[in-house]
């Protein structure tokens, strides 16, 4: 893992708490345990398949991105603080 950040994955109806990793090939978000219980799922997408990162503020503060991928997947995360 060469970063991971507690985060929160913006949807259009839903907002989902976790953990935003980046690895080598890929980009990983897990939820966080109460949200595993509402159905929400681990994601990940291969970083040969992003097309775009855009910075994006959250609660008005300047620290999401948003990642679109060639698959039409993807999202905004807003990260709150980085892990040790």
């Amino acid at each position: 893992v060469l970063f991971a950040a507690r985060a929160s994955l913006v949807r259009q109806l839903r907002i989902i708490s976790g953990l935003f990793a980046l690895t080598r090939g890929a980009v990983h978000f897990l939820p966080s345990s109460e949200q595993m219980l509402d159905g929400a799922k681990e994601q990940h997408w291969a970083l040969s398949a992003l097309s775009e990162v855009l910075a994006r503020r959250y609660l008005l503060q300047l620290r999401a991105l948003e990642l679109f991928f060639a698959s039409g997947g993807g999202g905004g995360f807003g990260v709150s603080s980085p892990m040790k």
